[in-house]
């Protein structure tokens, strides 16, 4: 009988080496390294791609804003406010400053060094707004508008939509001294104030009342449901009565309360109609979170905030020099170097975009040309170095409610 009996495990591997250990060890690091490389690419250029769409799903938001916005400039029904055609005549106090003075249905300010064929470097990354409003010119070489000391970036241009900000109302009856009266349904708790609205209207409304012959403009002071004043012709047998008279506290309020009655000159017929009209300035103010944004600023009203990131707006004029103007832009030229604003036909935006935040990997510096395909030809702005990604966005609009052609 043998000593020793055979034992088949006995020379089995029963545990690892510290060699074998720290190897292993490499090769889980090194595969466990690949992922994390993958991980951080993965995010970076879902980082990268987020912000990309953000971007450009902004600039279509503010180009579908401003197209419908500027497609109703001038539009003031039936009347067409040119000279030949028509009269406008403007009952409110300060009827001749920028907020409150309709006869231009568009107006641009060209911001100081912005002019075709220069150039301007920005100096920060999140400017602010100034109070130095000679900043500012228009065509005849005024400044900014007072209504936006303060809030305005210096280096992007301002313009303002004046006309209609409501739908055409019927009149009822012509206008009796201090009261028109118009079918104009009520609806409760219809106003921003909680107050009744009639079709849209509320107290303190700059509206516009027009015969297509001539044209009224004046600041509602009261608003009365009625079953007379030409109730009758209105469908639902009611008519509202649209006071216009002269209140001291009203901003701006009427500089005349009581005017037409009897007078043909001061009378709108019933088949004139009112609208609810206003002034409005698109500008490039500081945003709630410090960075640039596109603002909007109604006259008599708060400022709102549309969208951030847009680093840089650029407006060009298209003007119809035509000796016999036929509604086509010949040239596009900077706000304040417009010849006549009635032949103002178009108007062309030209954006510069930002992400919100740092998105790329490296700095990334540069220029970028607004309006144009050179230096010559267009507006080069150069922005402060950094890690976020830009783009530019242009449209032209026609201005459908000007031009001689429309």
């Amino acid at each position: 009988m043998p000593l020793f009996r055979y034992h088949p495990m006995k020379n089995n591997q029963s545990g690892m080496s510290l060699t074998e250990l720290m190897i292993a060890m490499a090769i889980g690091l090194f595969l466990l390294s690949g992922v994390v490389t993958v991980l951080i690419n993965t995010k970076a250029t879902y980082k990268v791609n987020e912000g990309i769409s953000v971007l450009q799903q902004n600039a279509r938001y503010i180009i579908d804003e401003l197209n419908k916005k500027l497609r109703m400039a001038g539009y003031f029904g039936c009347f067409k406010n040119e000279g030949s055609l028509g009269t406008m005549v403007n009952k409110l106090n300060n009827a001749g400053s920028d907020e409150y003075d309709y006869g231009n249905a568009i107006e641009v300010w060209n911001a100081t060094g912005t002019s075709i064929g220069s150039t301007y470097t920005m100096t920060a990354t999140n400017p602010d707004a100034t109070t130095v409003l000679t900043n500012w010119q228009n065509n005849s070489g005024a400044n900014l508008p007072s209504m936006l000391s303060g809030l305005a970036i210096p280096g992007n241009d301002v313009f303002m939509i004046r006309g209609s900000d409501g739908n055409d109302i019927p009149m009822a009856q012509n206008n009796n001294a201090a009261q028109f009266f118009a079918c104009a349904s009520a609806t409760a708790g219809g106003c921003p104030d909680g107050s009744t609205s009639y079709s849209g209207l509320c107290e303190n409304d700059i509206v516009v009342a027009s015969d297509c012959v001539k044209a009224f403009v004046f600041q509602i002071s009261n608003l009365q449901t009625t079953g007379g004043g030409g109730g009758s012709s209105c469908t639902s047998g009611q008519s509202t009565n649209v006071v216009h008279s002269k209140v001291a506290t009203m901003v701006p309020g009427n500089a005349e309360g009581s005017w037409g009655g009897n007078n043909a000159e001061d009378t709108i017929g019933s088949e004139g109609n009112i609208i609810k009209i206003t002034s409005t300035a698109y500008y490039v103010g500081k945003g709630s979170s410090g960075s640039p944004s596109l603002f909007r600023l109604a006259a008599n009203s708060t400022p709102e905030e549309l969208v951030e990131g847009v680093e840089n707006m650029q407006i060009l004029v298209g003007e119809d020099t035509d000796a016999t103007a036929d509604g086509a832009a010949n040239r596009y030229v900077d706000g304040n170097l417009v010849s006549n604003l009635d032949r103002i036909v178009s108007v062309r935006i030209c954006l510069l975009m930002r992400t919100d935040s740092n998105v790329n990997s490296t700095e990334i510096s540069g220029s970028h040309i607004l309006c144009g395909f050179t230096s010559a030809t267009g507006i080069t702005i150069t922005p402060v170095a950094d890690k976020r990604i830009r783009h530019t966005f242009s449209t032209t609009i026609k201005l459908r409610n000007l031009g001689s052609s429309l």
